[in-house]
């Protein structure tokens, strides 16, 4: 393994955080070149682990091309993962029975129980049981090793423990900032060339629902008051309270009521779910915000964004979708909770996507009430028409094709 190190400056605000993002370490990243040979896998045998949810929806939708290659799949789920398998709320692919574990240094013993694989694959995690279940896989695996990275960061804690060692031969990433973030943030870890520009497998859905969009967002406002603006808020685990009262605001400042879909985040705080209950009561009487939840209209919240016209969050892997949809109206709220949050998890003072001019960041009413104005009253304006060329420059990497860049390169670790 080789020895990392993680970047310092003197401006950090706390520590790890990284004030910029440096896109030129990288430079221009070319869409990658679909593979279209064929290699033989048949009877080669792949453990994959995972323990965020996240991480694991980044590489369920390639575990069929390999069954259906004739390769032997285990699945060893700890943490977040096994918990939603145990609670009958996540399906996995047919011809996958994945062997639960309860302790993230349990996950070697756990692969000790099958045949060794010729290829290991990780899906990043960045809680403490994902991370300590990644470490516990790859130390010392004497074969090679893969890792898909669900959203930029998400791998880093697996990188930045103190023994830290580069234990992958590829990682596949979603998007250019998540390599210019990676090389930006371990020097001396990652080549460039280890780390692939493939798209993210769990986003390739999306491009059915930008072909539905106008079906969909016709259902989904039915009995919604013609003149509202819907914004969908995509809660984080905390902060989301903050988002509403930037959302009242803003409709007091526009003289504007506004139908909000609401949509609390499944890991919030106890106290995010409070505060948020709260606002939410002491706002309904002044008529504003009318709340909606649209449970019954969809389970997932990408599946709601056709039906809205802003969606709202911190750095929700919603807010992303958004922007892969194309979404103009794709806002990053600064408030204090949520930079917070941010800079804990991602170590960044602000989005990458906000950096790219992808999406629009609001820090006050007055921010979003501008925001508002220049989307509904100047749709063409020069300032929506940067937003959306960002967005297709993302969205180029995830035209649909994801997993099948995935698959290729699981396919060449296996030659």
């Amino acid at each position: 393994m080789r020895k990392i190190q993680t970047s310092s400056s003197p401006h950090e605000s706390v520590r790890g955080v990284v004030p910029n993002l440096d896109f030129s370490l990288v430079g221009v990243v070319p869409e990658y070149v679909p593979f279209t040979g064929e290699i033989p896998v048949a009877g080669k045998k792949i453990s994959v682990v995972a323990g965020d949810i996240g991480g694991l929806n980044a590489i369920l939708p390639v575990l069929p091309r390999a069954i259906e290659a004739g390769c032997i799949v285990n699945l060893f789920l700890v943490g977040a993962s096994a918990t939603a398998v145990r609670k009958g709320t996540l399906k996995l692919p047919d011809g996958i029975t994945p062997m639960l574990v309860d302790d993230a240094s349990q996950v070697g013993d756990a692969m000790k129980t099958v045949d060794l694989p010729d290829l290991l694959v990780l899906a990043a995690s960045q809680s403490d049981i994902g991370t300590g279940a990644i470490w516990d896989a790859a130390s010392g695996f004497p074969n090679r090793t893969l890792a898909v990275q669900d959203l930029y960061g998400s791998l880093h804690p697996a990188l930045e423990r103190e023994e830290a060692g580069w234990l992958f031969d590829v990682v596949c990433v979603s998007d250019e900032f998540s390599k210019a973030l990676m090389v930006q943030k371990f020097p001396s870890g990652a080549a460039k060339e280890d780390i692939v520009v493939t798209g993210g497998p769990q986003f390739d859905k999306l491009v059915a629902l930008r072909e539905e969009w106008n079906a969909r967002r016709e259902r989904i406002r039915r009995g919604f008051p013609p003149d509202h603006l819907v914004a969908l808020v995509a809660g984080q685990p905390g902060g989301t309270a903050e988002v509403i009262m930037l959302l009242e605001g803003a409709a007091k400042r526009l003289k504007k009521e506004m139908t909000v879909i609401l949509r609390q985040h499944s890991h919030s705080s106890e106290l995010d779910q409070q505060l948020t209950q709260m606002v939410v009561k002491h706002l309904l009487p002044h008529g504003m915000l009318n709340f909606r939840d649209m449970k019954e209209v969809a389970s997932v919240n990408e599946d709601l964004l056709p039906g809205a016209d802003l969606v709202l969050s911190g750095y929700s892997t919603t807010g992303y979708a958004g922007i892969l949809c194309g979404m103009p109206g794709v806002v990053y709220c600064g408030t204090p909770a949520l930079r917070w949050e941010f800079r804990r998890e991602k170590r960044l003072d602000r989005p990458p996507e906000v950096e790219a001019g992808a999406g629009w960041w609001v820090e006050t009413a007055d921010d979003l009430a501008k925001v508002i104005t220049e989307l509904r009253t100047t749709p063409e304006s020069e300032a929506v028409q940067k937003v959306r060329e960002a967005q297709a420059q993302i969205a180029r990497y995830n035209n649909g094709h994801a997993t099948d860049n995935v698959w290729a390169e699981i396919q060449k670790l296996l030659q």
